[in-house]
């Protein structure tokens, strides 16, 4: 069955016209974006490749318009099968999601607190189970409830060819299909921590394994 979201759907982007994609058919693409392209300045009005094409990265071995992205999908992962669970002593990042390791119980915890966690898991009882709640403090980290689920987009591997590229930290899979770059929704952005350089490399964008390049939990 075709997998059809409108990119503000993905990115809970608000537009009149919502555009359908079917990711079993349709090309995506994986633009990078120049070393001065600043996501903060115009996020919320960027919907379609037309918005961000300009800043497109250019350089030897990268093709205008980006590469290529494998085997897209859209994929709903319920909490008790999800791959992350709690660990003791480790250090999280915001935006980070585990599910309960010996408590186990049907909910998905993301961390809005950056820290590292306890010695011991929380309790079944310091797990919450109402949508939004978030957990007393574990270690110096503290998680909210997003639901029983997630539904990640992935794809295979992006595998560009050589590339020698300057100060790239950003990216946008787009879905290609249309013939008009209005008309070329954007899907998600990637963000690669730092401006990465790159001389004459094969370099290789690889879906976090159990968040994919993006995900929505259950509203």
């Amino acid at each position: 069955m075709a997998n059809r979201w409108g990119t503000e759907t993905i990115k809970r982007l608000a537009t009149a016209t919502p555009v359908a994609h079917d990711f079993d058919t349709d090309t995506l693409k994986l633009g990078l974006m120049a070393t001065a392209y600043n996501p903060n300045t115009a996020f919320s009005t960027s919907l379609s490749w037309a918005d961000v094409s300009a800043s497109e990265a250019s350089g030897t071995g990268y093709v205008a318009g980006g590469i290529t992205v494998p085997s897209p999908a859209i994929t709903v992962v319920q909490a008790n099968s999800f791959g992350r669970v709690w660990a003791a002593t480790t250090a999280y990042a915001v935006g980070d999601v585990v599910r309960p390791n010996a408590n186990t119980n049907g909910h998905l915890y993301m961390c809005v607190t950056a820290g590292t966690s306890g010695g011991t898991e929380p309790t079944a009882g310091n797990w919450p189970t109402v949508s939004g709640k978030d957990s007393p403090t574990d270690g110096t980290v503290v998680w909210t409830e997003i639901g029983a689920s997630i539904t990640k987009f992935s794809s295979g591997n992006v595998v560009s060819p050589s590339l020698s590229l300057t100060g790239i930290q950003y990216g946008w899979i787009y879905d290609d299909q249309n013939a008009t770059a209005s008309n070329k929704s954007l899907i998600c952005l990637l963000d690669f921590g730092s401006q990465k350089t790159w001389t004459s490399t094969v370099v290789t964008f690889t879906p976090d394994a159990n968040l994919g390049w993006v995900f929505l939990t259950p509203s």
